[in-house]
């Protein structure tokens, strides 16, 4: 199926990150410039779990990568509420708005 294979990657990259959460809570960012930092605050806004920042950066980025490869936020809100990425639907759909709003804003209707 075209969707699993699109979205393999960003749901592995977010599932990872979260097994490593745990782990590194309380992880201050580095390096990150004021778009990551607005993207890691924006999770963080949406009750998304906070994660060590460069692993939610790399997911960020995952997400604009399959929209890139021709999968739609739909589709990616759809496999993330599918294999309950995240707690809810809302924060599902956040981690998927905030990666267009910050790293791939041409794919924001």
């Amino acid at each position: 199926m075209r969707t699993n294979r699109l979205t393999k990657s960003i749901v592995g990259t977010v599932l990872a990150a979260g097994a490593l959460g745990a782990a590194l809570v309380g992880a201050g960012p580095a390096n990150a410039d004021s778009v990551d930092d607005a993207f890691v605050a924006s999770l963080a806004q949406a009750g998304i779990p906070q994660i060590k920042p460069e692993l939610e950066i790399a997911s960020g980025h995952a997400v604009c990568q399959n929209l890139g490869e021709g999968a739609t936020p739909g589709q990616l809100i759809a496999v993330f509420n599918a294999k309950k990425v995240f707690a809810t639907p809302q924060q599902n759909e956040a981690m998927i708005v905030a990666s267009m709003t910050a790293y791939c804003p041409q794919h924001l209707d």
